[in-house]
């Protein structure tokens, strides 16, 4: 098991990477060979949370398009496939995602903030991802991601512990970071709380094989510019429902400023109007790679 500690996710990333790479474990699961092993990443900065990466080149589109999906309790196949239309291909009925996050966490957080308010030094906020029933649910969409556990530290910032059943190294992790520490920030504004570390505990922590080449061209980058998000002003909350008009409208309400705005606009493909550094970088580079793609087609 390896325990990895590191300022950024950049970082942490490239050293979770080249840790499976030299000492995972290789063993075939459901008749596909990946290297594994167990393990946490702690972030000492989890708003350093997105991965620039040049050889990753993360989608804009569906980082910013998937958190309002999960913030907003919403698991329709319908919404999601407009960011990746592969989500389709996990849905049990072509409708809804049995394993969708947002209806299973919108309320608890809810209940979390609450647990906090009664007394900021609880060890109960949890957040429970995972249900019983899922044992035995027959589906293509079982939940990766378990447990939440919120803790106000003695220097009163909010730290974030996510537990983690199956962690795929190259799809899923980028987002998963960007995710919950970005939950993890709008629930410290929401509190008037600093932000802590973020612990990202993975039981599971794997590379398909046929993932090594992408692996090791990502793992190869060391030097390369990269920026961490703008601090958070305003909590999600506190404008739900201008985001949840805007996200479902793809119309900015001009009022939304921030980050929250910067994330609209990645999820309306909006790239040149953003102004975060971090979500810009990504954004820059999706479009070049997706102008290299589309020329490349032209040709064939």
């Amino acid at each position: 098991m390896f325990v990895i500690e590191q300022t950024n996710v950049d970082f942490g990333y490239l050293d979770v990477i080249s840790t499976i790479l030299s000492s995972g474990n290789r063993i075939t699961r459901r008749g596909m060979e990946v290297m594994e092993s167990r393990g946490v990443l702690i972030l000492d900065n989890p708003r350093d949370r997105v991965v620039q990466n040049p050889a990753r080149k993360l989608s804009p589109r569906f980082l910013a398009g998937e958190f309002f999906w999960i913030f907003l309790g919403d698991e329709s196949v319908q919404t999601i496939r407009k960011f990746n239309s592969k989500m389709s291909e996990y849905s049990d009925d072509g409708l809804t995602l049995y394993g969708a996050y947002g209806p299973r966490i919108k309320n608890q957080l809810q209940d979390v903030k609450k647990k906090f308010l009664d007394d900021v030094y609880t060890r109960q906020a949890i957040v429970v991802i995972s249900r019983p029933s899922d044992l035995l649910a027959k589906t293509k969409d079982f939940p990766c991601n378990s447990v939440l556990h919120f803790n106000v530290d003695t220097d009163n910032k909010l730290s974030l512990t996510t537990f983690v059943r199956s962690q795929d190294l190259l799809l899923g992790f980028p987002y998963d970071i960007f995710h919950w520490t970005l939950f993890q920030e709008s629930l410290a504004v929401e509190l008037n709380l600093g932000i802590g570390k973020y612990f990202h505990v993975m039981s599971n922590c794997h590379i398909y094989t046929k993932d090594l080449e992408k692996m090791e061209n990502i793992s190869s980058q060391k030097n390369y510019e990269r920026f961490e998000m703008n601090p958070m002003i305003t909590s999600p909350w506190e404008i739900e429902d201008k985001i949840s008009l805007s996200f479902y409208s793809e119309n900015l309400d001009t009022s939304i400023g921030g980050i929250w705005k910067d994330l609209l606009l990645a999820s309306f493909s909006s790239f040149n109007e953003i102004e975060d550094r971090a979500i810009r970088k990504v954004s820059e580079c999706w479009k070049k790679n997706s102008e290299i793609k589309k020329s490349f087609l032209t040709q064939q």
